[in-house]
């Protein structure tokens, strides 16, 4: 199991919020899969900072590969989330998409607030393959509302 393997097992059993190896030059570096390793699980952490979600807020992720297919999804209300606290839910996979073809593809979150909704909070998106290799996309800081509905980060 790779160093990077490691880190993101331990993030995905303890719920933590960062999983990136960084390579000497500062940037995140993605292991490699063994040839025809596909998507077979998908998990999304969120960590609220400062500003909650509301309960009747709509939130949609997608994971898309670099063909722009989704490959896995989530969409529902959940709950609301106060400021401060960690919620972590399975994504649908709807595409068993390869290592290859989801190494720089996308995460994309869009939220549907019922009113007036500000949500300040940290994501991290594991992408778990046949081969137990792992990709991830992380957002830090994000803040979203009824002005600024989406945002989207590259997966690696």
């Amino acid at each position: 199991m790779t160093v990077r393997n490691k880190i993101a097992a331990a993030v995905a059993a303890l719920g933590l919020l960062t999983c990136a190896t960084l390579t000497s030059a500062g940037t995140a570096s993605a292991a490699p899969a063994g040839p025809g390793a596909v998507l077979t699980k998908a998990t999304v952490f969120f960590h609220t900072n400062d500003e909650d979600k509301d309960d009747d807020t709509h939130v949609t992720l997608w994971v898309r590969d670099k063909n722009n297919t989704t490959a896995a999804f989530i969409s529902s209300d959940f709950a609301h989330f106060d400021d401060n606290s960690d919620n972590s839910f399975p994504l649908q996979i709807t595409n068993q998409s390869s290592w290859d073809l989801l190494n720089q593809g996308t995460s994309t979150l869009r939220i549907d607030p019922n009113g007036h909704d500000t949500w300040r909070f940290n994501i991290h998106v594991d992408l778990l393959f046949s081969d137990g290799s792992h990709l991830s996309s992380d957002g830090f800081g994000v803040s979203l509302s009824q002005d600024r509905r989406q945002q989207t980060w590259g997966v690696q």
